[in-house]
C-alpha cells in the first residue's frame, strides 16, 4: 500500500521489470523468497534474456541444468545462469529453487552479483 516503507522499492522493481509480483494484483509482501526467485529478480535487473540460455543449448557446451530445475519454470533460465557463471552456490543435491535463501545467502548472492555486474547497475537507466 502506498506509505509502506518499501513501496517506492516496490513500485521500481515492478515498473523496471525485476519482479512481476506474485499475482497480477499482489506483491506479497511478507512472503519469504526463495532461491528461484532471487535468482530472477538478479537475473532480469542485470538486463540478462532468454537467449543467454538458448546460446548455450545451441552451441553445446555441455552445460546442464542442475536436475532439481525444471525446463520451463519461471526460473529455470535464471537458474542456469547463476549456476553457469558461478554467481549463487548450489544446494545439496541441486539448486533447490523452491527453498527460501537465509539473510547470509542472498547477501553473498547480492554482493557477487553486485562486483561481477557493478557496470549493470550504474549504467542500467542511462541506456533506455
Amino acid at each position: 500500500p502506498v506509505g509502506h516503507f518499501a513501496d517506492q522499492a516496490i513500485g521500481w522493481a515492478k515498473e523496471n521489470e525485476v519482479t512481476k509480483g506474485c499475482s497480477k494484483s499482489s506483491f506479497c509482501l511478507n512472503n519469504k523468497l526463495t532461491r528461484g526467485q532471487i535468482a530472477t529478480f538478479m537475473y532480469r535487473f542485470t538486463g540478462q534474456d532468454d537467449d543467454y540460455y538458448e546460446s548455450f543449448l545451441g552451441f553445446g557446451f555441455g552445460f546442464e541444468l542442475p536436475d532439481d530445475v525444471e525446463d520451463g519454470r519461471y526460473f529455470t533460465y535464471p537458474a542456469f545462469w547463476t549456476q553457469f557463471e558461478g554467481l549463487m552456490p548450489g544446494c545439496d543435491p541441486g539448486f533447490c529453487p523452491e527453498s527460501t535463501a537465509d539473510r547470509a545467502e542472498t547477501a553473498l548472492f547480492l554482493y557477487t552479483v553486485a562486483n561481477r555486474y557493478w557496470r549493470a547497475f550504474i549504467y542500467r537507466d542511462a541506456f533506455r
